[in-house]
């Protein structure tokens, strides 16, 4: 009897949190399957220098992070984001909303839409988190 208490309480926690991410209830009669990924890009740096970066992704210096080494890490991080084919995406390990907007953009070229997207935003460092969404996002908060 504990182990069904257990996993009965795990879906109201994620029917509950679908609800207040999202802003829907579930219900079993329309329930609709979705695809919920995370990524750790590994260090997606976009082309401002904001003193935060590592060494290695200064824009323009000699370690070669330029606008080609830019566009190719987004176009092998859109296809791994590709084979996903989540509908809600966490990505670990971005730099900024510039950064997170240049891979959507990436993503768009190939047909992949993501109308929605949030960013970490305090502290001062050199790599976030984001999450990208076909839903809607009602509220995010970050937890610090």
């Amino acid at each position: 009897m504990p182990v069904k208490i257990k996993y009965a309480l795990n879906a109201c926690v994620f029917f509950f949190l679908v609800h207040i991410i999202f802003g829907f209830t579930l219900h079993a009669s329309d329930a609709k399957v979705f695809r919920v990924g995370s990524y750790n890009v590994e260090n997606l740096f976009d082309m401002h220098h904001d003193g935060t970066e590592y060494p290695g992704f200064v824009p323009d210096s000699e370690f070669g992070w330029d606008n080609e080494m830019l566009a190719i890490k987004a176009e092998n991080i859109s296809r791994v984001i590709a084979d996903l084919g989540a509908d809600v995406l966490a990505l670990q390990e971005i730099e900024s909303m510039s950064a997170l907007n240049y891979l959507r953009g990436v993503l768009a070229e190939k047909g992949i839409d993501y109308p929605y997207g949030v960013i970490t935003e305090q502290g001062n460092t050199a790599v976030r988190c984001a999450l990208l969404s076909s839903f809607p996002i009602v509220e995010h908060k970050e937890i610090v």
